[in-house]
């Protein structure tokens, strides 16, 4: 990176692949999981990388093969129901969503790719991150909950502890997913222009 932080040809070369979320419900891939593996092997074939597709479920293993034709070329599973409850335990009782969820993707910052000058940038990197499938997630109806782990070192050190992770992977937080039980309601406006200042404080 340069001294503003901003990414060269040099620091792209760190980052390989395509990955694919594929949604699957009730044991079936949804159809927009095959549009995103076309999509990715398209970008992948211009980058000359592979297409990761990432399949999180219970007992989804049958759906592996399916992903391979439409042109996954690797798989990535994560059907383990007891890891939710060994998450759970690792966070505390604040993490109680995971006990209920459907899955939930631990995010990780990679100290070795940090910005070099401020290697703290990764909880920025991994609060976008997690913003983003928020917003993803409720655009597909799916509920979610943010489940803070990092800076907490307890915390990091049980989740560290739980998936063997390298000591260059740093655990950020948890997001918790699933398909809420009531209908979602929209939220009143937030907005308060008492609080906006325009140029200074």
């Amino acid at each position: 990176m340069n001294k503003m932080g901003a990414m060269n040809a040099e620091d792209m070369k760190n980052y390989k692949g395509v990955f694919v979320f594929a949604q699957q419900v009730d044991n079936k891939l949804s159809g927009i999981s095959f549009e995103l593996i076309g999509e990715g092997k398209r970008l992948a074939e211009k980058l000359d990388e592979q297409v990761t597709a990432v399949l999180i479920g219970s007992d989804v293993k049958g759906l592996v093969d399916e992903l391979a034709e439409y042109g996954a070329d690797r798989v990535i599973v994560v059907d383990d129901p007891e890891v939710l409850h060994k998450m759970y335990q690792a966070n505390g009782v604040p993490a109680k969503p995971l006990l209920e969820c459907a899955f939930a993707i631990l995010i990780c910052g990679d100290y070795s790719k940090a910005f070099k000058f401020s290697k703290d940038y990764f909880a920025v990197d991994g609060s976008i991150a997690g913003q983003n499938m928020i917003l993803a997630a409720w655009s597909l109806g799916i509920g979610s909950v943010w489940l803070g782990t990092w800076p907490q070192m307890d915390r990091v050190f049980a989740q560290s502890k739980l998936f063997d992770l390298p000591n260059d992977q740093i655990p950020h937080s948890i997001i918790a997913f699933g398909y809420p039980l009531d209908e979602i309601k929209e939220k009143e406006e937030y907005y308060d222009e008492a609080v906006v200042h325009y140029n200074k404080w």
